[in-house]
């Protein structure tokens, strides 16, 4: 299935993520994300306070600059003013646009001097490796217009990446197709890396994955490449959708201005980049990732955007073998350890609490690395190949310890099945040769893996059908099957007020469509966004975590639910293997639907009360193998319409108030929208002043066609954060309108706003 099946074009490189980071503080609430405006509550505890009546000056010059990163504290006569100086002499102390203030959202492969993102290698549809001078290897991988979105701009766990097309290959010989289907981060591995040198969210890895229907490909073999020419066969087969291209993100590196780009301003620090805002200097200031992956077949019955198969999830965690320690030098099977305490604060760094060891040294004052484990894994059983072979997609899945990306040896790694009886069935095993960097890159991150001598394709089929695919590491279970899966292409829901939406699922047994009778549980999470971090989840009715240190949450309580299951919470999966459920907004914010799998006749599951980072046990789910559907209830903002024709009107609250003013108008769409736009995103100023009427005004058919409904699911929709309510957006419409028309002095009629429920 997918890109694991014969044939395949494996790329690795590296991609630039340009974000504006000013809407994603994760500490104090600069944003009010929920309903899309500066949190005016906060800001007027600043020095000097900001307010509707002064931001337009005051805001840009107080975004950059420092800040502590704690819960606003009750205010003080006079406010204390903020410090000029540097952040890295406190580490709670940044800049509250972060590091990134002028960043577009922009997202590319990278293709700057020594660091270039290329086809490295590839499988014919035998299985034997493609030959290394094949024209289509070597080759550049790009993603046009691609804009990196998270629904919810605190958490880390729901990132999406819009884009025009996906070419790689060169003019002559090339293979790619325009945007099917936006892409989502999926599989999240924490910590991935444990590097100490990684800051930020440089120890995450994330697996993306995209699909092109075979009708839209777009294909060129001038340079007849054999393993282009056999793709280009199989995507057209029978039993075949398309392509299909996945690959992991991970090592995120900061402040590499000179490095990976030749941007003039390089600042090596969050100091260094104070300051230069300080000076007035305007730039941008990206995050890299290392990027390793794999271009096939899309099947049909597979998701365009979640890899489907069988699921194998961590069952343990080991100290890791770092050379030089006595776990490398021996290789002995150890127990497994216990597994570090993750955290993550939205796009803050991870945080590894070490459980403490009974035999460490009472001198020592180094810390031991913490425990790993590996991460999601997909197989498959290709039982018709002679001899048989398991494809293990491991992109997201085997731990570094070095900022280049350095592997842990964890030794040889055992294929099998654990069977009820607790026995292992060996089908065949790899080594570290196979799963160090240079393979992993070399390869896409997929390990094949023939079946052992004596093992026939019976053995594996019965085994695989009475136990639960496992990888042995050291004498025990590193990963296990898990056996019910549930994912969605309806991974980012956005809902408006008085509407529904419906989300399809796919619910797999084994990587076949579930039984009859299989259902899903739904459970809605409420992500705690600031201070805690994002990265917890709360189960609605149930308590709050205790708060870190000062001893509060910077923010309210959730209320009792943001959404309603309009069929229940309880769904009942087709013999497709597919179910459908619909839900409502009950008021605006960043609910998580969590799915719960089970068969027909067992116990539904209790949703756990929390859901966290981190590995535990195979019987917890965490952030990292939850089944979810993140959901952007957006602010409900349907009174505003008729607030703007009262305006226009010089009727309700503006009654006495010229009609017709022009002006008028736009302060109401200014104050009411666009403000928002116009200070947290500075990169629009490159393309138009929204801060000027004449601008707006000079720009509206360009406007109205970027914030149609039409464009939503594109690259070039307006705003690019998909915050922007139906509501406002009929407000700007029918502005819009009165702009073209050169302001008609006539009453507007009321403005309807869609409902559906």
């Amino acid at each position: 299935m997918s890109v694991l099946s014969f044939p395949r074009i494996y790329f690795k490189g590296y991609m630039q993520w340009n974000v504006d980071t000013a809407n994603n503080n994760d500490y104090v609430p600069t944003y009010d994300a929920t309903n899309a405006a500066l949190d005016w509550d906060y800001l007027a505890t600043q020095n000097p306070p900001i307010t509707p009546e002064n931001f337009a000056t005051a805001f840009r010059p107080w975004v950059i600059l420092p800040n502590s990163d704690a819960c606003p504290a009750p205010p003080t006569t006079p406010p204390t003013p903020p410090t000029q100086d540097n952040c890295n002499d406190n580490l709670t102390c940044h800049m509250s646009s972060r590091w990134n203030y002028y960043g577009d959202q922009g997202t590319s492969f990278v293709q700057y001097g020594n660091y270039s993102s290329l086809t490295t290698g590839g499988v014919m549809p035998d299985g034997t490796q493609a030959d290394p001078s094949d024209p289509i290897l070597g080759q550049p991988l790009s993603i046009s217009g691609g804009r990196l979105v998270d629904i919810n701009p605190f958490s880390p766990f729901c990132s999406q990446i819009y884009f025009s097309s996906l070419n790689a290959g060169s003019s002559s010989t090339f293979i790619g197709g325009p945007q099917f289907q936006r892409m989502y981060s999926r599989s999240f591995m924490v910590p991935r890396n444990i590097s100490p040198d990684l800051i930020i969210a440089g120890g995450i890895g994330v697996i993306f994955q995209t699909t092109i229907p075979a009708g839209s490909v777009t294909s060129g073999n001038g340079g007849s490449s054999p393993l282009l020419a056999a793709l280009l066969q199989a995507i057209q087969a029978n039993g075949a959708a398309g392509l299909m291209i996945r690959f992991s993100a991970y090592n995120t590196l900061y402040y590499q201005n000179g490095v990976f780009n030749n941007t003039p301003q390089q600042p090596k620090t969050c100091d260094e980049l104070t300051q230069m805002y300080q000076n007035g200097e305007v730039f941008t200031n990206p995050a890299y990732s290392s990027i390793v992956g794999a271009i096939g077949v899309w099947n049909n019955g597979e998701l365009s955007t979640a890899p489907g198969g069988r699921m194998l999830v961590p069952n343990a965690s080991y100290p890791p073998p770092l050379p030089g320690s006595d776990a490398a030098k021996t290789a002995v099977a150890a127990a497994p350890a216990s597994a570090a305490r993750v955290r993550v604060t939205g796009h803050a760094s991870v945080r590894i609490t070490v459980p403490a060891s009974p035999a460490a040294s009472a001198q020592s004052t180094t810390p031991p690395p913490p425990p790993v484990n590996l991460g999601v894994i997909m197989a498959e059983l290709n039982t018709s190949a002679s001899p048989g072979v398991v494809s293990l997609d491991l992109m997201n899945a085997t731990p570094e310890y070095t900022v280049d990306g350095a592997k842990l040896d964890f030794g040889p790694i055992n294929v099998g099945v654990n069977m009820p009886d607790g026995s292992f069935q060996q089908i065949g095993s790899f080594g570290f040769d196979q799963y160090d960097q240079a393979a992993y890159e070399a390869n896409g991150g997929i390990v094949d893996v023939p079946f052992d001598p004596g093992v026939t394709a019976q053995d594996v089929i019965q085994w695989a059908d009475e136990g639960l695919l496992a990888l042995q590491m050291q004498g025990s279970i590193a990963s296990l099957e898990m056996p019910l899966t549930v994912q969605t292409d309806d991974r980012g829901v956005y809902v408006d007020e008085c509407n529904s939406e419906t989300i399809t699922l796919q619910v797999l047994y084994k990587g076949a469509p579930a039984p009859p009778g299989t259902q899903v549980l739904l459970a809605q999470y409420f992500p705690w966004p600031l201070l805690i971090g994002s990265g917890l989840w709360v189960l609605f009715g149930t308590p709050p975590p205790p708060p870190p240190p000062p001893g509060q949450f910077c923010n309210a309580m959730p209320p009792p639910s943001y959404l309603s299951f309009l069929e229940g919470s309880t769904v009942t999966v087709s013999d497709n293997g597919l179910a459908t459920f619909t839900i409502a907004s009950l008021a605006p914010g960043f609910p998580i639907i969590a799915f719960y799998p089970f068969l027909d006749g067992s116990q539904p599951p209790a949703p756990q009360p929390m859901v966290t980072f981190g590995f535990s046990s195979y019987q917890t789910t965490s952030l990292c193998t939850a089944f979810f559907t993140a959901v952007r209830a957006l602010p409900f903002d349907n009174a505003l319409a008729a607030q703007f024709v009262d305006c226009w009107n010089g009727t309700g609250l503006y009654s006495g108030q010229p009609k017709y003013s022009a002006d008028a108008a736009w302060q109401f769409v200014y104050t009411n929208i666009l403000y928002l736009y116009d200070m947290l995103f500075p990169a629009m100023n490159a393309h138009i002043d929204l801060g000027s009427q004449q601008a707006v005004q000079s720009q509206i058919q360009p406007i109205l066609q970027r914030i149609s409904e039409s464009m939503e699911d594109t690259n070039g929709y307006m705003p690019v954060t998909r915050d922007l309510s139906a509501a406002k957006r009929l407000i700007l419409q029918t502005w819009g309108g009165l702009v073209e028309a050169n302001f008609p002095q006539q009453d507007l009629p009321p403005i309807v706003v869609p409902c559906n429920m």
